[in-house]
């Protein structure tokens, strides 16, 4: 419980939540054609291949730059390609 109590004092005094980012994550994240799709880099905590609609590429990357404040590292998989699987883009691995 007293994670969690640390945990919003910290979110609030950020600004954005990270579930805020996470939904403009989401909301950009659409397409009709793999070629809709691009990367907005990878970045720690909302992960590898942040994947969006071309058109929100830059706006997902300047917020993520703006907002991410964490110093962890992932070990990603090689993107091999992008698809859109029921209008959400998706990176495949293999």
């Amino acid at each position: 419980m007293r994670t969690v109590l640390l945990l919003c004092l910290f979110c609030a005094s950020c600004g954005v939540s990270e579930a805020e980012v996470r939904e403009e994550i989401r909301r950009a994240n659409f397409c009709t054609t793999a070629a809709d799709c691009g990367s907005a880099g990878t970045v720690c905590p909302y992960g590898c291949d942040i994947l969006v609609n071309k058109s929100q590429v830059d706006a997902i990357a300047a917020r993520l730059s703006a907002t991410s404040k964490s110093t962890c590292v992932y070990d990603c998989a090689q993107l091999k390609s992008i698809a859109c699987e029921n209008q959400i883009c998706v990176g495949k691995y293999q």
